[in-house]
């Protein structure tokens, strides 16, 4: 659900405002399109000339599995070797817009939600001119490890319901259950 404040929905209205994008990946890395560093919070966005891409979002009201795809400038060492440190699939990833006032201040003193998912994986390309970081990140209404039409399995079943034997008994039912419609 987003959220907007009425400061920000009358900025909004005005069009008097100025915007930054910002960027939270997993180990706290937190990055803004804005051309100085901005806190929000106890947190601060890094300003970073190395952000080349933010995807377009379409906002529906109904439930929609939506993956997006960031993309740096390969220049920044510093985030490759982030990326390169240890596997963040599965970690939140956070994309959000802060408004500005005139004076640089964030409205209300918060961004707004426009985009939450998880990390997904990474990729580097290259070529003789320049290079390029790419971070995948996957809806949060996508399961990486579920396969197409599978409706649970093993370890689900234990996340949820720890200790429960169902899947170690699952094979020997013969009796059709008749779960939603006539048995």
């Amino acid at each position: 659900m987003m959220t907007v404040t009425p400061d920000q929905l009358s900025a909004l209205s005005a069009n008097n405002f100025k915007y930054a994008w910002l960027i939270e990946l997993p180990d706290a890395i937190r990055l803004t399109t804005y051309h100085d560093d901005l806190s929000i919070g106890s947190n601060t966005f890094i300003s970073s000339p190395y952000i080349k891409n933010i995807p377009s979002i379409s906002r529906t009201k109904g439930i929609q599995v939506q993956d997006v795809s960031l993309t740096f400038s390969g220049e920044d060492k510093a985030l490759e070797n982030i990326l390169l440190s240890r596997n963040m699939t599965g970690e939140d990833v956070w994309i959000r817009l802060a408004l500005l006032d005139q004076n640089g201040d964030v409205i209300s003193g918060q961004a707004i939600d426009i985009y939450k998912g998880h990390f997904d994986g990474w990729s580097l390309s290259e070529n003789n001119k320049n290079s390029q970081v790419t971070i995948n990140i996957a809806s949060s209404w996508s399961k990486a490890n579920k396969m197409a039409g599978r409706l649970t399995n093993p370890s689900d079943q234990q996340a949820l319901y720890p200790g429960d034997a169902f899947f170690d008994f699952a094979h020997e039912q013969i009796e059709h259950l008749g779960w939603g419609g006539e048995a």
